[in-house]
């Protein structure tokens, strides 16, 4: 089973008030959070939630077919 976490750019800056303060606020760079598209990149999306779970996210499971 695969899960990803569905977590939204706009989200994370709203919450923490600007690019630069949901940059500091893990740790990666301003210039990152700059270049990410809609949604947040998984590695970044699970740290998010996994520190501050009120962030709005989803859930996706996608089960892996047998070859």
């Amino acid at each position: 089973m695969k899960i990803k976490i569905l977590l939204k750019k706009e989200d994370v800056v709203s919450k923490f008030g600007s690019q630069v303060a949901a940059a500091d606020a893990l740790g990666v760079s301003k210039v990152a959070v700059g270049l990410w598209d809609e949604f947040v990149p998984q590695r970044a999306a699970w740290a998010y939630v996994a520190l501050y779970p009120e962030l709005p996210h989803e859930i996706e499971k996608a089960e892996q077919q047998a070859a």
